[in-house]
């Protein structure tokens, strides 16, 4: 294995004291050492000298790549002005002793090559690639697929108390408060595809995304915790990513054969295709008909290019057994089985959505008997966050029963203003309440809603009974309508419900859009979704 001049210098400096003169090249292009004997003041490119330092020529010639260790003192200023990299041992040693480790250093990166390869081609084992590695770059290292499984870790993450914090998940996944707080914490994201250091507590941590001819396929990242970050770790690292990449295209996770068969079930249905008689025989085999509903979760531009999709859609299927989750139309979709336990399904859902920077339109409940019209039932949630987020962007979650009048009324207007819907009598009402400064539509709602209970509308009013039946008379005189009408009162509850809507929107559009951003959270606040 060839290096370069960070790599001789930073692991001759573990031994001995060196004091580093001139840029050398990043690439890995330096061959083995060898020893110069003053037989000529030609240095050759990408060739790595051992010298003592009254041998070196007065009058050197160097070539690109050119780096001399220098044993015995500090060189000639010709040697030390960047021409060439020039190491210079300030120990008190031979050249023998010296020349031995640099062939030390060369000898244990080549055992190292040679193990990442050996795990590569015999094994595909990411785990011993980590392992050799971490030998060498001296800090845990964590490799991750594209749904966030963790596909190996240093196994002294499991052996020290002071790494626990990189442990995956009991379900061998990256865990979801180190996801939440690197969505909030960093502008990194799955899109970038040349290694990136960040800072965090006071540490280096060397990340860098894995990509196949499809796309993002993982990360690997080194937390530097153990031992400082050194300029040879850049290299370093990124030759082990070439290995781990290579490996993880190669291999193939086993899936769960149940909840493909759900997610390809629900995928057909959606795009209206029948569904495979494998599935039939699947559901028929179910004692209770279970119920469902359909969530239509789209992720912010932010959470978009930082958190995969296969990780989001496996921690609702996760959040909820029996359920199924994928990506769809440019969002992800996912049919969640009704528990027992409803609300609580409810609110770790609303917490996933809060943390990961999703919005979400949910369904009614889908019966059994009804999983054939899930189409239907995804239209649902996608007029839930059409409406959800344009009359409440500060939420993250929108239930489509919040919004069906809404979608009812203007589904109905057709060509027709809002207005134009109102019966005379109902305009008349409005016009009397506009020039007297009373509230009689609001005594009309108030009837209404309590089903024509007057004791209970009076008391809802704070006003007499006698009183209240005088301004019902009232009201029904101007309407000119009888109250006792069914159909009557079904179409007043309609306009009440329009005229709302109206002032609504209307103050809607008077107040500003709230920003989504989440506030950064403090690692001990973020509590764990499962």
């Amino acid at each position: 294995m060839k290096l370069n001049s960070d790599i001789v210098n930073d692991f001759l400096s573990e031994s001995m004291l060196i004091r580093s003169y001139g840029r050398g090249v990043g690439a890995l292009r330096l061959c083995r050492p060898r020893i110069y004997a003053g037989e000529t003041n030609e240095f050759l490119p990408d060739q790595l000298y051992v010298a003592l330092v009254d041998q070196l020529p007065p009058d050197p010639v160097f070539h690109r790549g050119t780096v001399i260790v220098c044993v015995g003192g500090e060189p000639l200023p010709v040697y030390t002005t960047g021409t060439c990299v020039c190491l210079a041992v300030l120990d008190s040693t031979d050249l023998f002793t010296v020349f031995n480790q640099v062939q030390d250093i060369y000898d244990r990166l080549d055992k190292w090559e040679a193990q990442l390869r050996n795990a590569l081609e015999k094994e595909t084992n990411i785990p011993a690639m980590l392992e050799a590695s971490f030998e060498i770059l001296g800090n845990p290292i964590v490799v991750i697929d594209a749904e966030y499984n963790i596909a190996g870790y240093s196994r002294a993450i499991d052996e020290r108390e002071d790494l626990k914090l990189y442990r995956p998940d009991e379900d061998r996944m990256m865990r979801y408060d180190l996801v939440s707080r690197s969505l909030w914490e960093n502008e990194t994201n799955m899109t970038m595809k040349k290694p990136f250091t960040i800072m965090y507590e006071g540490n280096v941590h060397f990340s860098s995304n894995l990509f196949d001819e499809t796309g993002y396929i993982g990360n690997l990242s080194i937390p530097f915790v153990l031992r400082r970050y050194r300029t040879s770790d850049n290299i370093l690292s990124q030759y082990l990513v070439k290995y781990v990449e290579q490996a993880l295209r190669r291999l193939v996770t086993l899936k769960n054969a149940r909840t493909d068969l759900l997610r390809d079930m629900f995928r057909s249905l959606l795009k209206g295709y029948p569904i495979s008689s494998s599935a039939r025989q699947y559901f028929d085999s179910y004692a209770e008909k279970p119920s469902y509903r359909c969530i239509r979760a789209v992720p912010s531009e932010r959470s978009g290019k930082k958190v995969p999709a296969a990780y989001i859609y496996n921690l609702l299927e996760r959040a909820c057994q029996g359920s199924a989750a994928f990506e769809y139309d440019s969002g992800i979709v996912a049919f969640i089985r009704i528990q027992e336990s409803d609300d609580k399904d409810r609110a770790q859902i609303t917490h996933l959505m809060q943390k990961l920077d999703l919005s979400a339109g949910v369904s009614t409940a889908i019966p059994y008997s009804q999983l054939h019209r899930v189409r239907f039932y995804y239209r649902q949630t996608e007029i839930a966050l059409n409406f959800g987020t344009q009359l409440d962007p500060s939420e993250r979650i929108y239930y489509f029963e919040t919004y069906s009048m809404r979608y009812m009324i203007y589904s109905c207007v057709g060509e027709l203003p809002l207005e134009m819907l109102y019966s005379e009598g109902f305009l008349r009402l409005i016009r009397f309440d506009a020039s007297t400064q009373t509230d009689y539509l609001g005594t009309l709602r108030v009837y209404l809603n309590n089903n024509m209970n007057i004791t209970k509308s009076a008391e809802d009013l704070y006003i007499h009974r006698s009183t209240f039946l005088e301004r019902l008379k009232k009201i029904e005189g101007i309407l000119r309508t009888d109250l006792k009408n069914p159909d009557m009162r079904l179409q007043l509850s309609m306009f009440l419900k329009v005229l709302e809507i109206q002032k609504g929107d209307a103050v809607h559009k008077e107040r500003p859009r709230e920003n989504k951003q989440q506030p950064v959270l403090a690692y001990e606040e973020l509590d764990r979704l499962v």
